[in-house]
């Protein structure tokens, strides 16, 4: 009987852990008390009132809890689909002093077509930059994709890269 109860002790810990705010809803606490109730034996009252103990305080010092805060940095990649060289592509971000900052990326066409060495390219030149976010502690959140093209043979790919940084404080 025991066994069964300690089970459900550590089933609560495992919800605890799986809720991002560290918070279990009270009908989630109500039904693991009823789950221990339904053993009908008086000589585990004791062990119940102190699960459902435990269970209301846990969940009382999660409400308590701050939520999680995050800073968001991004960089956009303009890659620009007019053949022969004519357009402009670029990586645009901002330095610490809110300063923009561009490197050039590589034409997707030539004027014979797609041109796959510029691809790879831009590629390293993007991953590069994801790595430098990644090495300050920056975390990949979201990647927001646009395209734009008035006229065939010309226009652009627009790419955000949003990432995230938990704010400790």
């Amino acid at each position: 009987m025991i066994n069964k109860i300690f089970k459900i002790v550590v089933l609560f810990g495992v919800e605890l852990k799986k809720s991002r705010t560290n918070f279990i809803s009270s009908t989630k606490i109500i039904k693991l008390a009823n789950e221990i109730i339904k053993q009908k034996k008086s000589r585990m009252k004791k062990l119940i009132y102190a699960t459902v103990f435990f269970a209301c305080i846990a969940g009382l010092n999660a409400q308590q809890s701050t939520p999680l805060t995050y800073e968001y940095k991004m960089f956009s990649t303009i890659e620009s689909v007019v053949a022969g060289g004519l357009g402009r592509s670029r990586v645009i971000s901002t330095d610490k002093n809110s300063q923009m900052q561009e490197k050039d990326l590589e034409n997707l066409f030539s004027l014979i077509g797609i041109n796959f060495k510029n691809i790879q390219n831009n590629d390293q030149i993007i991953t590069s930059k994801i790595n430098e976010y990644a090495k300050d502690g920056w975390m990949l959140d979201q990647v927001v994709n646009g395209v734009y093209g008035p006229e065939n043979g010309t226009g652009i790919f627009l790419t955000r890269y949003i990432f995230k940084k938990q704010v400790t404080p």
